[in-house]
């Protein structure tokens, strides 16, 4: 197996290895919440949704009402189900959030004690849901 790097095939290993960027799937542990959330928040930043359901904010605003809202989902998944960052040369590139067969839906008591529960509830209401 090789890649093209310009002109040049780069067949061996040794070469191959050392011009990848290294990536790491790591657990995402409570001291990289917020990270791990500004992240989604500032993925989600101009998703048609987004811009839709908070359309009367201002990007600023709207990252704030999205860090808000992801960030119960990075806690909740932390606590309650599997949180993974993937990290490109130590610096968090991506993030998945899971939940293991069983352990979804929560409770109400988890649920009211999510902060994202709120946000989720502004959504709903904004597209009468409730």
């Amino acid at each position: 197996m090789g890649s093209c790097q310009g002109n040049r095939l780069i067949t061996s290993p040794i070469l191959w290895k050392e011009k990848m960027n290294p990536i790491e799937i790591k657990p995402i542990k409570t001291d990289a919440a917020r990270q791990a959330t500004r992240l989604l928040a500032k993925s989600f930043l101009d998703n048609p949704v987004s811009v839709h359901v908070f359309d009367n904010f201002a990007p600023e605003k709207r990252e704030k009402k999205l860090y808000t809202l992801y960030s119960g989902f990075v806690n909740t998944a932390i606590d309650y189900g599997v949180a993974n960052g993937i990290f490109l040369n130590d610096e968090l590139a991506g993030i998945s959030l899971a939940y293991p067969p069983g352990s979804y839906p929560f409770s109400l008591w988890t649920w009211l004690l999510n902060p994202s529960s709120t946000a989720v509830f502004q959504i709903c209401s904004k597209f009468k849901y409730l």
